[in-house]
Parts: structure tokens; C-alpha cells; sequence
């Protein structure tokens, strides 16, 4: 109904969930990363859980797209038997797995069918494959098909598990494995993971990302004001979001607002939370149904108490006897109302919501209203092809062409040699922050005096990186040589990962020392570190740059001229939440890619206030807020094709 007017492709706020449309906030990243690597490293039982409504079925619905890509073949197929509705015995349960594998039981053994599922799934393995059991809703399991679970976990080679679980449900479900008789399935969960609601900041995201997924152009429907009540009003529960956008949407098509105001989403969310908190008895339709039924009830106790018999000893014949259908030119087939027959219209024919509602329905001849200008929004990857075409729009964010760089709203860059630069330099940039982001949740054991080995080897960082970039990207880093991606970018990321790992194994003997706190081992310097290797080793320009207009804590990491022109687009407009990146033209038509970095709360004891106090590394504090941009990654790459002009020489 409004998707025309506020130009978008389709309404994007649906409450079913969509995985082509998923939001990544960093736990959801968690979650769906922990599902990839539990299930690719045969870790057995991986849990996640998550209140209502956070996204727990939209993240298993991405990990099927993921493991089982339309139109593409795999190395390594899945079977996965997702079950909806768990609800069910363990019997019930080991049928409702060997249909889905395209078997019929051979009997209705407990212990023939566990035999016929070892068989099936060893079968799945020698072939390379792996099969997977998801269980949504998990939290609806009778305990008995719980502990029965734990007889599938043992379903085993002496090298690996032949049957991955996921389970997935509401916290409830983390009291139900509390409990003594299912312990031994507690015990086997190798991996967890827990979806928290959205930061308010996430949330104006969420927003941001739904609508750029449904629109035509980058536009700007939500003013601040909105957003911000919006945000605070769902509690960071994406359903509820989707519900509170849909309904604005609504409301401002109707008011015919092209920017959803603070009055509409102020109007919204009390009407909802009307709805959804108040007492029954609180509220409006209650209050005209109660008042209907005062009105009506005397007269039916009347009407009623005095049937027609009684009316005799009242003087009975002395009242007029009603006209029958036939007497008045009626048909006397015609049905008869209970009003006719009682006198009376009955309280359940009236309907106090329709009452209430009914002036919504009067058509209205609203004179047309033009489609509102878009407001230009910074997009997840600004691609490049040359200057951009004279707007509105485009003016905003252009950069001026004495800069040596173009960058435009939309359009795509200029052949395939451009995009697959552009796509190398992206994975490249989020698998550099991939690795300071590993680092960054290990600070806290890399710091601890009391331990001296910390357990934080080259080796397992690797494997945390796998993980993270796995979710991030959908790529497997042990398995580039299958991925589908410029084939340039593989020994590149190869190349990357690997001087991430030996700059870990470097420092095992300042990390494993005890009785010292601080280390100095932090992201910063690792990737500062880590992209001067990388550029040396390859002769391409890796950077971590600082923010624009501050002096960096090194020097090294300056933003250059068109760097900081970037930097100064991304400040203003830029999504703090995502791998969303900036993608640049330059003067030698070489490609660069910016991804930005924006302070977290961790980050804030180091950057944040007071402003010029120290720091445990010994800097002054710079008075960054949380989701202040804190600089960038920034790597070039040469196009594939050479320039044009000389394609003409030639």
C-alpha cells in the first residue's frame, strides 16, 4: 500500500523471517559464526539461544542458504533435518530424521532405527558429506526426547562425531538443560552462543538496512526524532521493530508525511503498547462493548422476563399483534430476524471495534502528492565508474575532482576487472579486522598475570580467525581454493592469514609470561604490524589508517589527502554497524577500499574520557564516545586492466 509512495521496491519490514535481508549485529555475527565452525570442525552439540523474537530462525534459516547454496554444488554436501516443531517423543523423533534422509524405517525399534541412522550417516560421511540436525524451538522438547539426544551424540567413528546438532531455542531452554536427568547433554555442548538484543545504535541500523534492502535509491525515510523513539520503543527486538516501521509506514502514507515524523512514531508506539500492556479492561473497545452491554441488558432481562404468554393477565388484548411478512407485501420465505422475533437486536451483533474503526474506511479524495526527494544515505559499497552524474544527491558526497578521486551514489564500476578488485580489496580489509577483533576478545586472558599459558597460540588463533571470517564473509579460509571469489583474492587472503598467525606465535613468550598485566599486545599494534608485513610481502599498500583531524598515536598511520576526504564522507553518514565499505577510483585507476573502524565500549577505557588523562599504554586519551569512527582499513589494488588510454595506444 505505501511502498509506492515512499519508493520502495517492496514493504520491508515483514515479520517472517527473511535471511536474504539478515542483519549482522555482533552477536547475531557470534551466533551464526558458531553454528558454521561447530558444524565444519564435527564439534558434536552447538547450542544458541536468544529471548523472542531477536532473529534465532532467521540466523538457522542463513546457515541453510550458506550450507546449501541454490544453483551451486558443493565439496562437501549437508543433509540437514530442520525440525520446527520438537514437540514430540524420541521414537517419533528418530522416524521424523530418517524420512527427511529419504529413508523408511525398517522397524519401530528404538535400537533398529538408531542402527539404520549410524548406517545412513557413516554412509554420508565416507561420501564426504555431513549430516545435520537442527532443532528450532528447542525449549518445546519433552525432557525424555532431550535426554534421548544424547544416544545420537553417540552415533560416532573413532575419530569424529556422524551427526552435528544444533539447538536452538528461548533462554528457557538453558533452564530445561539444567536440570540432573539431562546433564549428560549439557556436558556435550561444544559450543554456545547467545543473540542479545540491539543497542539502540544497532537498532537505527537495523532500520537504515531493511529500507536500503527495499528501495529503489538510498533515501531517508525515518527522521532522527523517530528513529530514536522507534529504537527505544523495541527494546532491540528486531519483530518488534519490523512491527513499530510497518505501522509508522502506515501511518505516515495515510497522513501522506514523506518523512515519518516524531509525532507518527510517538503515535505508534502508544497505540501499540495500548494494545499490548494495557489491562482488557483499560481499553477502548472494552470500555464501548461494556457500555453496549449496560444499555442492552435491562431490556433483554425485560423483554425476556415477560415472555408473550405472560402478557395476558396485562392486559394482553389490548396490545396490536405486529404485521405478518405477508401483510406488508413481504415474502414469507424471507428469514426472520432475532429482532423481529424478540423484539430486541442482540448485543452479539454489534461490533465496537467495527464502530470505532469505521470512519477509517470512508474513501477519501486526497489531491496527489509528489514522491518525496530522497535523502542521500551513504551505501554499503559506494562503487565506483567514473564522475558522478549532477544532482542533489551526488553533490552532497562528491569529492572534488582535483582530489584524484571520484566517487559516486550508485551506478557500477567500469568492468569485471574493476569489480573483482574492488571484491578482493573487501575481503582483504575484513579479514585484517577479523584478526584485530579476535585479538580485541582475547585481551582480557592475554592480560591475566595469573596464567601463564594462556591457551592463545598461533594455532588457535587461526582458528578463531576461520571463525569470525567465516561468518562475516561466508568464506572458509581452509577451503579458498572451493570459495566462490576473484580467483587474485585467494593467495592473497592465504598470504594475510598467515602473517596473522606468525605475528601470534611471535609474541608466546611476552603473552605466556606470569605475573604481568598489560602486554601491549593490542589490535592496534597488531595491525598496524600485520599490514606493514603484508604490503612488504606483496608490494600492494595495506593500511590501518586513524581517524581524520587527530593526530595518530602513530605516525605510520596518517590518513593520506584522499584517505581523509573518505574518512570525512564516512563521519557524516556512515552506518556504525557492519562491514559496510567505501570503494574508490584513483587518479591511476587503481581501486581502493576504506572499511571503517568506530570505537566500542572496550575500546573507550584506552580512546575515551576524560580527555587527556593517560592511558595504561602511557597515551593521553583522546575523549572518543562510544561509536565515534576511529579510523579505517585501507588497502589499494592495481586494476587487472590496463587504463584505457593505453588500450588505445595499443
Amino acid at each position: 500500500m505505501y511502498t509506492d509512495f515512499y519508493g520502495l521496491i517492496r514493504a520491508p519490514f515483514g515479520t517472517t523471517p527473511d535471511a536474504d535481508n539478515l542483519f549482522l549485529s555482533p552477536s547475531h555475527r557470534e551466533a551464526l559464526g558458531s553454528i558454521l565452525y561447530g558444524i565444519k570442525e564435527r564439534k558434536g552439540i552447538v547450542l544458541v539461544t536468544g529471548e523472542v523474537g531477536v532473529g534465532k530462525t532467521t540466523i538457522l534459516r542463513r546457515y541453510l542458504q550458506i550450507a546449501a547454496p541454490p544453483k551451486q554444488s558443493s565439496p562437501h554436501p549437508q543433509k540437514t533435518v530442520h525440525l520446527y516443531n520438537p514437540n514430540m517423543t524420541f521414537d517419533r523423533l528418530l522416524i521424523t530424521i530418517l524420512q527427511q534422509l529419504g529413508a523408511q524405517p525398517v522397524s519401530e525399534e528404538q535400537a533398529e532405527m538408531l542402527k539404520q541412522l549410524h548406517d545412513l550417516a557413516k554412509a554420508e560421511r565416507n561420501g564426504g558429506g555431513t549430516v545435520v540436525l537442527v532443532i528450532d524451538e528447542a525449549q518445546c522438547m519433552p525432557v525424555e526426547t532431550l535426554e534421548g539426544i544424547r544416544m545420537l551424540t553417540n552415533l560416532e567413528t573413532p575419530q569424529e562425531k556422524l551427526i552435528q546438532i544444533v539447538l536452538t531455542g528461548q533462554p528457557e531452554l538453558e533452564a530445561l538443560l539444567e536440570r540432573h536427568e539431562v546433564r549428560h547433554i549439557r556436558e556435550r555442548i561444544a559450543v554456545r552462543a547467545r543473540i542479545l538484543p540491539l543497542t539502540d545504535t544497532e537498532s537505527v541500523a537495523y532500520i537504515q538496512h531493511r529500507l536500503d534492502q527495499a528501495s529503489r535509491e538510498q533515501v531517508s525515510i525515518f527522521s532522527p526524532a523517530a528513529l530514536r523513539i522507534l529504537a527505544k520503543a523495541a527494546h532491540g527486538i528486531p519483530r518488534r521493530l519490523n512491527i513499530l516501521c510497518d505501522n509508522a509506514l502506515m501511518t505516515g502514507f495515510r497522513r501522506r508525511e514523506p518523512i515519518i515524523s516524531r509525532q507518527v512514531a510517538q503515535q505508534v508506539v502508544a497505540e501499540i503498547d495500548e494494545v499490548q500492556a494495557r489491562p482488557v479492561w483499560k481499553r477502548r473497545e472494552a470500555v464501548v462493548l461494556a457500555s453496549v452491554l449496560a444499555l442492552a441488558f435491562p431490556v433483554w432481562l425485560y423483554l425476556g422476563w415477560f415472555p408473550s404468554g405472560l402478557w395476558e393477565g396485562f392486559g394482553q388484548t389490548d396490545r396490536e399483534t405486529p404485521p405478518s411478512p405477508k401483510a406488508i407485501g413481504l415474502s414469507a420465505d424471507l428469514p426472520v430476524s432475532p429482532r423481529n422475533e424478540r423484539g430486541i437486536l442482540p448485543v452479539d451483533s454489534v461490533s465496537p471495534v467495527a464502530m470505532a474503526n469505521a470512519s477509517t474506511l470512508t474513501p477519501q479524495h486526497a489531491a496527489p502528492v509528489p514522491v518525496p526527494r530522497p535523502v542521500p544515505v551513504l551505501p554499503e559499497l559506494v562503487r565506483v565508474s567514473g564522475p558522478p552524474k549532477s544532482s542533489p544527491q551526488n553533490e552532497a558526497l562528491r569529492v572534488p575532482d582535483d582530489k584524484g578521486i571520484q566517487t559516486a551514489m550508485s551506478g557500477e564500476l567500469v568492468s569485471s576487472d574493476d569489480a573483482e578488485s574492488g571484491e578482493t580489496a573487501r575481503l582483504l580489509v575484513v579479514l585484517l579486522d577479523s584478526g584485530r577483533v579476535v585479538l580485541g576478545k582475547a585481551q582480557a586472558t592475554i592480560n591475566n598475570p595469573r596464567l601463564e599459558d594462556k591457551g592463545f597460540s598461533g594455532a588457535a588463533f587461526q582458528a578463531r580467525l576461520r571463525k569470525e571470517f567465516l561468518a562475516r564473509t561466508g568464506h572458509d579460509l581452509q577451503a579458498l581454493n572451493a570459495a566462490a571469489m576473484p580467483e587474485r583474492a585467494r593467495p592473497l587472503l592465504a598470504k594475510l592469514a598467515g602473517i596473522m598467525q606468525k605475528a601470534v606465535q611471535d609474541v608466546q613468550s611476552d603473552i605466556n609470561k606470569k605475573g604481568i598485566g598489560f602486554k601491549g599486545f593490542i589490535p592496534a599494534t597488531f595491525g598496524t604490524q600485520v599490514a606493514a608485513s603484508f604490503s612488504k610481502d606483496t608490494g600492494l599498500k595495506l593500511r590501518q589508517i586513524g581517524p581524520p583531524d587527530v593526530e595518530p598515536r602513530n605516525p605510520d598511520n596518517k590518513p593520506d589527502e584522499q584517505e581523509t576526504e573518505a574518512l570525512l564522507v564516512v563521519q557524516r553518514s556512515h552506518p556504525r554497524v557492519g562491514d559496510h565499505v567505501i570503494s574508490q577510483r584513483l587518479a591511476d585507476q587503481s581501486v581502493r577500499v576504506v572499511l571503517p573502524l568506530f570505537y566500542t565500549k572496550a575500546c573507550l577505557s584506552c580512546h575515551g574520557k576524560p580527555k587527556g588523562e593517560l592511558d595504561i599504554s602511557g597515551y593521553e586519551k583522546e575523549g572518543f564516545k562510544e561509536g565515534d569512527l576511529g579510523g579505517a582499513i585501507s588497502v589499494i589494488l592495481p586494476s587487472v586492466a590496463p587504463p584505457a588510454a593505453s588500450q588505445r595506444e595499443g
